[in-house]
Formats: structure tokens, sequence, C-alpha cells
């Protein structure tokens, strides 16, 4: 469990860190999870698709995962693709989180196609 430091803001992921726990408990990640897309969708800051997707992963729902840590990184967090390939290889999904890890996204979302770079001639 995280300790709280009464001189700073907790980054998003530590409040998430405390968040999931207390929801689970009560009930309430669906509300979470639907409060979250509604603000990921009108909002330019990369921390509510961060948070919705990190909900989504924790209720087993990795291709919705999948999708909010992408729109994550659209809107320029540096750790939602780092997430994303970790979550993939914590369930044991080894080729795509490879796969995403070396090639990154499409522009649709989807993991990239295996590509390599011709040398100049």
């Amino acid at each position: 469990m995280i300790e709280l430091d009464a001189t700073r803001i907790p980054t998003p992921a530590e409040m998430m860190e405390i968040l999931i726990p207390l929801l689970k408990k009560h009930g309430r990640i669906e509300q979470a999870i639907r409060e979250n897309q509604a603000r990921a969708a009108a909002d330019t800051n990369f921390d509510w698709p961060w948070m919705a997707a990190r909900l989504l992963e924790e209720t087993g729902r990795v291709e919705e995962a999948m999708h909010w840590y992408f729109r994550a990184a659209e809107a320029g967090s540096p750790r939602a693709l780092s997430t994303a390939v970790w979550m993939l290889r914590k369930l044991r999904r080894t080729e795509e989180s490879v796969q995403l890890y070396r090639f990154g996204w499409e522009p649709d979302g989807s993991i990239a196609v295996p590509w390599r770079a011709l040398p100049k001639r």
C-alpha cells in the first residue's frame, strides 16, 4: 500500500493504487470506468484515458484497456505503451507484448505488424 505524503500531490498512478481497492471493495468500479471514459472523451489530458485503462485492466477487460492505453499514448502519456506491454506480459500474451514493444501501435490502435527499416541506398 502506498503511503501518502502531505507535502505533495500524489501522481495519478499513486492515486489509482489507492483508489482501485476502495472502488472494488464498495462495488463501484463500473461507475468509475464510465466516469473516466466520459472525462477522457471530453478532455485532452492523458491522465483520464490512462486511469480508464487501469480500471478496465483491473476488471479483466483487456481489449478495452488496450484501446484506452492507446488513447492515453496519443494524448502524450509517457507510460501508456510500457504499461500495455507489461499488462500483456502479465497475462502471458507474450507474442503480443513483444510485438507491441518492438513495433508499437498502428494509427487505428491495433498492435503494429512487424516491419523492418531498409538501409539507405
